[in-house]
């Protein structure tokens, strides 16, 4: 069985771009933190 550590370096991240684009979020409906991490804006419902 694999280690946490083991999961952890073989994942690859993919960039909040990509994850919006696929999802049909617009940019505007997010706070970006970094380009891994972003939060949808309250007013996103």
């Amino acid at each position: 069985m694999k280690s946490d550590l083991d999961i952890n370096q073989a994942a690859q991240l993919k960039s909040i771009d990509e994850i919006v684009k696929s999802l049909h979020i617009k940019k505007d409906d997010l706070d970006f933190y970094g380009a891994y991490q972003a939060k949808l804006k309250a007013s996103f419902t």
